[in-house]
């Protein structure tokens, strides 16, 4: 699959992605997406996220403020970092590794599925629903 779904599509919205970082369109009564270049006419439009859009939203680091501190380098010191890799011929893991720093047992929050699509759309999903996004 190269698109969100109508289902992921608006759990993104719900979960509060602003619909103008989409760059397809999926039109009420096709099966497929379209860009948002495609000509519609009064048809009910849908937005929804390619591989590629999705990948631009992620965040490389995602940063906590630490308002505790008095040390300014401090202030904003990331918490997770992207990591994702295809495993074997049938499998991605996409997810955000702990900073080993602060978090010395390591771990992650983390997506293993055999679509990227899949695991970029529950990152994605994770991101907003912990407000990292």
């Amino acid at each position: 699959m190269t698109h969100t779904n109508l289902i992921q599509s608006q759990t993104l919205v719900n979960l509060g992605l602003d619909p103008k970082t989409a760059d397809m369109t999926i039109i009420s009564d096709a099966i497929d997406a379209y860009p948002h270049t495609a000509e519609t006419r009064g048809k009910e439009e849908y937005p929804c996220w390619s591989v590629e859009a999705l990948l631009d939203l992620l965040p490389m680091r995602v940063f906590e403020r630490k308002a505790e501190t008095s040390d300014a380098k401090d202030k904003d010191d990331w918490k997770y970092a992207l990591d994702f890799e295809k495993t074997g011929h049938s499998s991605w893991f996409i997810g955000y590794r702990y900073n080993t720093r602060h978090y010395p047992q390591g771990g992650y929050a983390i997506s293993v599925c055999k679509e990227l699509l899949d695991g970029l759309f529950a990152v994605t999903r994770w991101l907003l629903r912990h407000k990292y996004l």
